[in-house]
């Protein structure tokens, strides 16, 4: 018994491992077992799985979008916008034009590909919003490019001002655009992540969730799946309907043996259907007080049951009282008393009434 249950327990750990297949294996040895809520239990992780899977397929499709086509369309279009003197004289008009190169760019990508569209948002001014978790970084990097431009003006004029700089333009040499894509690409770096990291971390951890839960539900189901069967033995439910004197009771197999009803006590009598503690308590004192009750009929009479409650108890009760020589006999009627007589051995009759003699 024990070689058959580990092997069912590797099986279910071979069969685990596996992603998707697991949640399936699951499904299905929960309804041969018959654990139907743990079957639909496994069908719903299992369609979490595939949608997590579905997700991160869609996270890692919108990353290499942005990193292949973003961020290198920016450099293209910013190394090759012809910058004007007047522009480059001045950090807030240089800073307004590195923004419109970046909403061009970001417009026509999301034209292109559809599905990056959600990650961008459109201010009130019509242009592509940067959200405020990357702003710092985005800002420190048009800065850091414009004082390096400054300083390489300085450098080549000498100090001096005028029509100098419209012979320096922007992103001339080869060190101006490294630095500009070095500081730029803090920025995308950032911001791509600021807008893909947390998609990508909850689809990581759904999956997580769906792959544990199948693998030790694989495992668990496993190691019962060779397990002979046990009847559980199960008490029938009380009848919704009302039953008559004439009702055909059907036998069931293997149920909670009946609650003897001469014999039990309160706690017993309790878990009956209909019957609280107070009502057990007036059994059990009508009992001691009149003896036992021959059948449910007698027991309905003696405390005035309903048609409705006698139906209930005909399933879950019985009347055999154990008598000397531990045989089992049905609990002998009640006997009226004896009518008394006199001294010649006349009936003096109920006194309810006057007796004549002649």
């Amino acid at each position: 018994m024990f070689g058959k249950r580990l092997g069912g327990l590797l099986l279910g750990f071979v069969l685990g491992v596996i992603p998707l297949l697991n949640a399936l294996i699951c499904v299905v040895m929960s309804f041969v077992q018959k654990r139907r809520r743990l079957g639909i239990l496994f069908i719903v992780l299992g369609g979490a799985t595939i949608g997590s899977l579905i997700g991160i397929s869609n996270v890692d499709k919108q990353r290499k979008l942005l990193n292949e086509q973003w961020e290198p369309a920016f450099y293209r279009r910013l190394e090759s916008t012809n910058m004007p003197p007047d522009v480059m004289s001045d950090r807030d008009k240089f800073a307004s034009e590195v923004r419109s190169v970046l909403d061009t760019v970001t417009k026509e990508l999301i034209q292109q590909h559809s599905e990056v569209k959600d990650l961008f948002k459109t201010g009130r001014d019509g242009k592509i919003s940067i959200d405020n978790d990357v702003w710092y970084f985005y800002e420190g990097a048009y800065r850091n490019i414009y004082v390096f431009y400054r300083n390489r003006v300085e450098k080549e004029t000498e100090g001096r001002r005028g029509r100098n700089i419209r012979n320096i333009p922007f992103g001339e040499t080869q060190e101006e655009r490294e630095y500009t894509r070095k500081q730029m690409g803090a920025y995308f770096k950032e911001a791509i992540d600021d807008k893909l990291k947390a998609r990508e971390m909850a689809f990581n951890a759904l999956f997580a969730l769906g792959f544990i839960c199948s693998l030790i539900g694989s495992i668990a189901l496993g190691w019962h799946a060779f397990a002979p069967a046990e009847d559980q033995p199960v008490r029938i439910n009380p009848p919704r309907f009302d039953l008559g004197y004439n009702s055909i009771m059907i036998p069931y197999d293997n149920v909670i043996p009946d609650v003897n009803i001469n014999t039990a006590g309160e706690n017993e009598l309790s878990g009956l259907p209909g019957v609280n503690l107070i009502l057990a308590k007036a059994i059990i004192a009508e009992r001691t007080r009149n003896g036992y009750f021959i059948d449910v009929f007698d027991l309905e009479q003696r405390m005035g049951f309903s048609q409705e409650q006698t139906g209930n108890l005909m399933l879950n009760t019985s009347f055999e009282v154990n008598m000397a020589g531990n045989q089992q006999q049905r609990a002998p009627e009640r006997r009226e008393a004896p009518e008394k007589k006199d001294d010649k051995g006349k009936d003096m009759g109920t006194g309810k009434g006057r007796r004549i003699e002649f």
